[in-house]
């Protein structure tokens, strides 16, 4: 079932800002020159440090793209990041319910995408923590690779990776080998690679960090002035709760920070900013509306529903710029919610859009049962209703054989060298490989669900036939 903790609803950013105007300026003064480090909790660390596990115990053991000779992968950090949501999440979760991830790029060499918090180098440096993947470029070398360390104090930081010479390469920089300390956890033993602060400032390009959603915002204020809180980091931190995983949401607070860059964008006159944000804003708050019925709040929920309307009001109906993953994202949650025309709603507006979806239709049957389920099932309409259920069911089942049989198809042009597992690389065949478990769990479901109406139709029609006068 979708999940995630949700602070008061839409005043997240009120009480953030509350919080950093009452500061003295000796203590920002003080945070902007990392006085105050990132800290966090003892769960998301065990978290970060499995991250270095893998490297350390294949260090020197794999062969790189170029020695295999495929091509190398050409991922920004934030389709790492998506693909990380995908794979890794689920996998990590049971340490701590709230992990997620998130994505920064360095200010001089942002990127568009609207979910990357762009920054300068001094607010990363002062969030870097361990476990971090950072990409580190100087033009024609690109590369990613793991904080295993870093000492603020010496202005140092220790690089874990599988290829630790690719990273002597770099010109116009004087990295050092050291062996990682005994005691250092899973890197112990391994070679670690130290920059300066200053060479590390000169290729760094982006960073992907694991946190909690309260931690990682905390700490983020803390470094950031107040100008540089700017509309597109708002959005964008708003944007990395709302997204943060596929069954997981921290809407009200991603609302709060959407709504409020929203805002901030339209006092400025960015309005290409606001347009971006819009779809984003009414998932946010349609998923946060969700949350609130579950929750049993009434107020907040009105709250969020006249919001959704007013936003409907001034943009027109959500099927016109609403996608197929916002869409699946409100059905899911209402689902959870009990809200069964809102879920039907937008499975179905997806099953329009994209009928090769097997998802929308699952979603749909899912929906289809609950209802009945709930309001009990007889007559012409309960039949009409089962009869689509059943349907929906089938079909899910039909697509769901034709999506395996694409991942089989893409394991074959891998052995041709060619196709999305050779130019991509291992995350490709990952994120294949979770959504290929997925199928299986839903599969089973899909054909209860195909079953049980059956077994419902049979019955609503031997009701039917008992109510018809005998000839």
């Amino acid at each position: 079932m979708p999940a995630g903790p949700q602070p008061g609803h839409f005043a997240y950013l009120l009480l953030a800002a509350i919080a950093w105007v009452g500061m003295p300026t000796c203590v920002r003064a003080a945070e902007s020159a990392c006085a105050a480090s990132r800290t966090r909790s003892a769960e998301i660390e065990a978290i970060a440090g499995t991250f270095l596990t893998e490297d350390a115990l294949f260090q020197g053991n794999t062969a790189s793209a170029e020695d295999s000779g495929r091509p190398v992968p050409r991922m920004s950090a934030i389709d790492y990041k998506r693909a990380w949501v995908k794979f890794l999440l689920p996998k990590m979760e049971w340490r701590d319910r709230n992990a997620m991830f998130f994505t920064l790029y360095n200010r001089k060499l942002p990127l568009t995408d609207p979910e990357v918090l762009n920054v300068s180098f001094d607010v990363y440096w002062c969030l870097a923590a361990k476990g971090d993947m950072v990409l580190l470029s100087q033009g024609s070398t690109d590369h990613y690779t793991k904080i295993a360390a870093i000492d603020r104090q010496q202005q140092t930081v220790d690089l874990i990776d599988r290829w630790p010479d690719i990273l002597m390469e770099f010109m116009g920089v004087a990295p050092t080998i050291l062996a990682a300390p005994s005691g250092s956890g899973s890197t112990t033993g391994s070679k670690l690679v130290r920059f300066s602060r200053s060479d590390f400032e000169r290729l760094f390009v982006a960073a992907i960090t694991v946190d909690g959603p309260d931690e990682f915002i905390g700490s983020l204020e803390q470094a950031l002035s107040p100008e540089e809180l700017s509309p597109e980091v708002k959005i964008a931190l708003g944007r990395s709760l709302l997204y943060a995983g596929e069954f997981k949401s921290f809407a009200s607070p991603a609302a709060d920070l959407i709504i409020d860059g929203v805002r901030s964008a339209g006092r400025a006159g960015n309005q290409n900013l606001v347009d971006q944000s819009i779809p984003a804003m009414f998932t946010a708050v349609a998923v946060a509306y969700s949350f609130d019925i579950m929750n049993g709040d009434g107020a907040a929920a009105e709250t969020a529903r006249q919001y959704l309307g007013s936003i409907e009001a001034r943009y027109g109906p959500e099927a016109q710029w609403l996608d197929d993953e916002d869409a699946l994202r409100i059905a899911r949650f209402a689902l959870a919610a009990k809200d069964w025309r809102t879920a039907y709603s937008f499975s179905s507006q997806v099953a329009k859009n994209s009928p090769g979806d097997y998802r929308a239709y699952l979603l749909r049957a899912q929906t289809t049962q609950q209802d009945l389920q709930a309001v009990g099932a007889s007559g012409d309409e309960a039949t009409v209703a089962a009869t689509q259920g059943r349907d929906d069911a089938e079909t899910a089942l039909k697509l769901m054989t034709a999506r395996e049989a694409e991942f089989d198809q893409r394991r074959r042009d891998f052995e041709q060298q060619k196709g999305v597992y050779w130019t991509r690389g291992v995350s490709a065949e990952q994120e294949d490989g979770a959504e290929r478990d997925e199928i299986k769990a839903y599969r089973r479901e899909a054909s209860d669900l195909r079953d049980g109406f059956n077994v419902l139709l049979g019955s609503l029609k031997g009701t039917s036939s008992a109510g018809q006068p005998q000839q």
